[in-house]
């Protein structure tokens, strides 16, 4: 994953990297050196500690694409960027630990967001990046589409879970006892 981040700021030579973990010393020392090693100034990759939500939500609204980890994709804060209008780039994996960001595009009708590999997790970023109204476009109707959208509409997920549950319930009643 920081291989293809370090490639994809190579390609987008004014871009900056803002990572959100616990910036400890040891964890921003090591970061910077592997971008190093890669050819990337650390100087372009800021490390920011956690933070009270609203500080957390004002951060990515700041951010002008995400780029959702892999091969364990985000899940909250994908859900975050996307509400907050920022577009996530995201790389399906195989697992659904590495499924989500795909899931949650693929409800949004963001399926040119989602790559199958890592060289097109970089050329999609990179490709935004360098199209700034299209980037503008999709900022302004992330939260109209995400408003509208199966991933907050919780009232019709309990149904469905509690539909799936009274199921669950008649088919093992349905079974014979020993």
């Amino acid at each position: 994953m920081l291989a293809a981040w370090a490639q994809l700021l190579r390609e987008v030579p004014r871009s900056r990297l803002v990572i959100l973990a616990h910036a400890v010393p040891s964890l921003c020392a090591r970061v910077a050196e592997q971008f190093a090693a890669q050819g990337v100034d650390p100087e372009r990759v800021t490390v920011l500690n956690r933070c009270p939500r609203g500080e957390y939500l004002r951060q990515i609204s700041q951010v002008d694409i995400a780029l959702d980890p892999f091969p364990f994709n985000g899940h909250t804060t994908t859900c975050d960027a996307l509400w907050q209008g920022v577009p996530v780039v995201t790389l399906a994996g195989a697992t659904y630990a590495s499924r989500f960001g795909s899931s949650a595009h693929a409800q949004l009708g963001l399926g040119e967001l989602i790559a199958e590999s890592t060289q097109a997790y970089v050329a999609i970023a990179a490709g935004l990046a360098g199209d700034l109204a299209r980037l503008q476009a999709l900022r302004d109707e992330l939260r109209p589409r995400m408003a509208a959208s199966p991933l907050v509409d919780g009232v019709t997920f309990a149904r469905q879970v509690e539909a799936a549950y009274r199921q669950m319930w008649h088919d093992w009643r349905q079974q014979p006892s020993d």
